[in-house]
């Protein structure tokens, strides 16, 4: 059986009612109906049950790289679970974390001094073992358009068994040095944590476009200074090879379509996974839909874009990542931006374009009983535009 991710069991529920059933009975009534659960274990992990489900949107996936004219698309990163440490709610433990929040050395010192997410203790590692196994995480939360905030440093290794190996090993050396507390954490981050069988990790002289894949799909362009930079589950990619304009092309379009779906008072789908490739295409964007002049010209505006957003996004903190496209608004680049996408496509097109990435309205009317449709909310929208 596949190791479940969720660390949970999965089961098949089968629910019967008595004979004496009827569509009249109530669970209050006296006597209630007979309501009998029968369950199973379903002998299935994550690998198994979930991915097929998240494989839907990619069951063309070669198609789909092919009509964008990129390498590949990842539509999720890889599975790391145990980043920051366990959740703060009630009925919850908390232990430690893979990402490091403090580290210390000198040239005359044969280790490195570093302290992991959620606890208060510093523990000492060899500097062979520390930069070899030190990596550079893109995170959901430090992305934003155009934009990434420095990456998050995580004490990671190629695979899971030797990653399990090195934190075993580094509480075994540490273990007079942490309190009961911090070893008890580092105790459950080692049962607890959730890792890629093989990590891939971006590749150096390459260039991607990431972008979230929970809700508010804000994108930005990474090409790595080296090996060891990575990403997890919360986030997606195009591997547009060495052509460094297409993907700052596809930066700039995923913007605009996020951008849109905020415009007409829409709310995004919770999981987009490959929806927002899908939703490229609807709208006639892709690097092979358009013309060589406007590929150029979309590629240079998202250039200054990204040198742009680093003065606004740097020190800004935003509870909801929607309120980012509001700051957009005041940028001369990207309005001028979005008049080139616009002329490259139409109403219709961009309507149904969102149905992949936007649900109903998120502006909901107070006594209304009535929920407006993606498609109805748009379109009112769209006639005033």
């Amino acid at each position: 059986m596949v190791d479940n991710p969720l660390n949970a069991k999965l089961f098949i529920a089968t629910v019967k009612v008595g004979s004496d059933y009827s569509k009249s009975l109530r669970l209050e009534m006296e006597p209630g109906p007979q309501i009998y659960v029968i369950t199973k274990t379903l002998e299935k992990g994550y690998e198994e049950y979930i991915l097929p489900i998240i494989n839907y949107y990619d069951k063309d996936v070669r198609d789909l790289e092919r009509r964008l004219g990129v390498v590949s698309i990842v539509s999720m990163g890889p599975y790391i679970r145990g980043l920051f440490g366990g959740e703060g709610k009630k009925g919850k433990e908390k232990y430690a974390g893979l990402i490091v929040e403090k580290s210390l050395s000198q040239p005359e010192w044969d280790i490195y001094r570093i302290k992991l997410s959620n606890t208060s203790s510093e523990i000492e590692v060899s500097k062979t073992e520390y930069e070899k196994q030190l990596y550079s995480l893109i995170y959901r939360g430090i992305t934003h358009p155009f934009y990434s905030d420095n990456p998050y440093t995580i004490f990671g290794s190629r695979d899971k068994r030797s990653l399990v190996s090195s934190l075993k090993h580094m509480l075994s050396v540490n273990g007079h040095m942490l309190g009961r507390g911090d070893r008890e954490k580092m105790e459950k981050l080692i049962d607890e944590v959730q890792y890629p069988a093989r990590l891939n990790t971006f590749k150096k002289g390459k260039w991607y476009t990431l972008f979230r894949i929970n809700r508010t799909f804000s994108s930005f362009v990474l090409t790595p200074p080296d090996e060891k930079w990575i990403t997890e589950s919360h986030m997606a990619y195009i591997d547009c090879g060495t052509e460094s304009n297409k993907a700052y092309y596809y930066a700039a379009v995923l913007n605009y379509l996020a951008y849109k779906v905020t415009k007409l008072g829409l709310s995004f789908v919770r999981d987009q996974f490959s929806r927002p490739i899908l939703a490229i295409l609807d709208a006639g964007l892709s690097w092979n839909q358009v013309r060589p002049e406007i590929q150029n010209d979309i590629s240079e505006l998202s250039i200054i874009l990204h040198r742009e957003m680093k003065d606004i996004f740097r020190d800004t903190k935003l509870n909801q990542e929607k309120k980012a496209f509001m700051l957009l608004e005041k940028n001369e680049n990207f309005n001028y931006l979005i008049k080139k996408l616009d002329g490259e496509t139409s109403k219709d097109k961009i309507l149904g374009a969102l149905a992949w990435v936007a649900g109903k309205t998120d502006k909901k009317k107070k006594g209304s009983r009535h929920k407006a449709t993606s498609n109805d909310n748009a379109q009112k929208t769209l006639r005033g535009l």
